[in-house]
């Protein structure tokens, strides 16, 4: 089910190219919470790592006080996430990955190509913040 929102939503976003009213609207009825906070995290920053020369990509929202670490459509390591997703049921997705389908569909992410002996050092920093 979740699979099916995400992939009709990231559809919807990359054949309109733009955050229009009728889609923002459609947004709002499935995430009436989460679409307004989701364009400003967008705003502040999605980022794209691509490691090199494994190909292995990080997504990462910029947050608050830090950035976020994303396996698209399926996690966010934020406590929302967390507590009103995973514990909860209370949502089905965070402001986090919502922002990350809207850049994506949108094409507008911040894409940094790094080498692989980054990748650590990247994920640990991100991971010790929680």
């Amino acid at each position: 089910m979740r699979k099916n929102v995400f992939n009709s939503i990231f559809k919807k976003i990359e054949e309109s190219k733009v955050l229009d009213k009728d889609l923002e609207n459609e947004l709002k009825a499935l995430f009436p919470d989460k679409i307004e906070k989701a364009v400003e995290t967008m705003e502040k920053g999605i980022i794209q790592y691509v490691f090199t020369p494994s190909k292995r990509i990080l997504w990462t929202a910029i947050g608050d006080e830090r950035e976020h670490i994303l396996y698209p459509g399926l996690y966010c390591d934020c406590l929302d996430f967390y507590k009103n997703v995973v514990i909860n049921k209370k949502n089905r997705i965070c402001k986090h990955l919502l922002a990350q389908i809207l850049s994506l569909g949108l094409k507008n992410f911040k894409k940094i190509t790094l080498n692989d002996e980054e990748f650590i050092e990247i994920y640990k920093n991100n991971i010790l913040k929680i």
